[in-house]
């Protein structure tokens, strides 16, 4: 199956379906700027471990990619073997592969975007972290987190609403965000200072004077 014959099996199906001349192709699969810049890097506290993650996520789309650049030589080899036998079962067969061929190049392009947009991130820290900078900057990351994870704990005994949403309200920046943090910060002044203990029920009377 060649490039004109895929075109036109995408055109069939698209006429079947009444689709027009929608290209589905080009709607790849794949993380988006915002969510890798608020709930990937933003998931952690300190920059030494945020520059950890875009590293660790851009090893795995190397590796992702080396894999599926191998296996693509492959399926070429076995694609030529298969039309070389002249058996129409065997076309068909080749046929099939060449479709997937084409889908993994598909894929590699949502892995080439989320690759420059991890490269792009990469360049704003201030530096690129040594492993032993980021052993070093570890028992303040932990500190940091284990604290707003007690926090979110709290506001979610309060609230009823689930850790996982309230964290991702306030990594996305939405509208919550301010309210979620004011909560927060309410409920670890109460346990780091107990003598300046606030009853929670009385939180909206004292923001409303």
């Amino acid at each position: 199956m060649n490039n004109t014959q895929v075109q036109k099996k995408f055109e069939e199906f698209n006429e079947t379906y009444g689709l027009g001349t929608l290209d589905l192709s080009k709607y790849t699969l794949g993380r988006t700027r915002f969510q890798l810049e608020n709930f990937v890097v933003k998931e952690h506290d300190c920059p030494e471990r945020k520059f950890l993650q875009v590293i660790v996520e851009l090893k795995a789309l190397r590796d992702g990619a080396i894999v599926d650049m191998f296996e693509q030589q492959k399926i070429k080899i076995e694609i030529n073997r298969l039309l070389a036998t002249g058996d129409e079962i065997d076309a068909i067969e080749a046929a099939k592969k060449q479709y997937t061929l084409g889908m993994m190049q598909e894929s590699m392009k949502y892995r080439e975007r989320e690759i420059q947009v991890l490269v792009d991130l990469l360049k704003q820290f201030p530096k690129m972290y040594t492993y032993e900078e980021i052993e070093a900057g570890e028992k303040t990351y932990w500190e940091k987190r284990l604290t707003r994870q007690i926090a979110e704990d709290m506001v979610t005994s309060q609230t009823g609403i689930n850790q996982g949403n309230i964290r991702s309200a306030i990594q996305a920046g939405t509208s919550v965000e301010k309210y979620f943090l004011a909560f927060q910060e309410h409920f670890l002044t109460q346990m780091k200072h107990p003598e300046l203990s606030v009853p929670t029920q009385n939180m909206n009377v004292l923001e409303s004077k």
